[in-house]
Parts: C-alpha cells; sequence; structure tokens
C-alpha cells in the first residue's frame, strides 16, 4: 500500500534526516521524490521548565484547542 502512494506522491516529508535515509533505503523509488525535512524543535524539553500557560502562549496555540 505504500508504495502506491509513494507513486503518487511528489513530496515526500520526514522530521529527521535519518527518516530520509531510511525510506530510500527502504523504498528506492523515494529517491526520486521531493524528500524535505521539517525543522522542529524538541517541544517537551523547550518548554520544561515554564508555565504551560506561558508555552502555549509562545507556541500560539490558542486556549480553546486545549
Amino acid at each position: 500500500m505504500f508504495e502506491l502512494i509513494l507513486e503518487h506522491s511528489n513530496v515526500v516529508s520526514h522530521y529527521c534526516h535519518e527518516s530520509v535515509k531510511s525510506l530510500n533505503y527502504s523504498y528506492p523509488a523515494s529517491v526520486s521524490k521531493k524528500n524535505i525535512v521539517i525543522c522542529h524543535g524538541n517541544y517537551l524539553s523547550d518548554y520544561q521548565n515554564i508555565p504551560k500557560t506561558v508555552a502555549r502562549n509562545q507556541l500560539q496555540i490558542h486556549p480553546e484547542n486545549l
């Protein structure tokens, strides 16, 4: 099933560079696709020492999305 999805995809997004390597190894067809790595932080540790409400505000997470 994944091969079918990959076949009809133009872009594959990843959360780390190791994922790109792993996917290209497991599914050689992914090499011909645009593979992008989405930059993101380690939000669990980045916001560990501040109140939850402050962290949610900094991440622009609205209170109604609790």
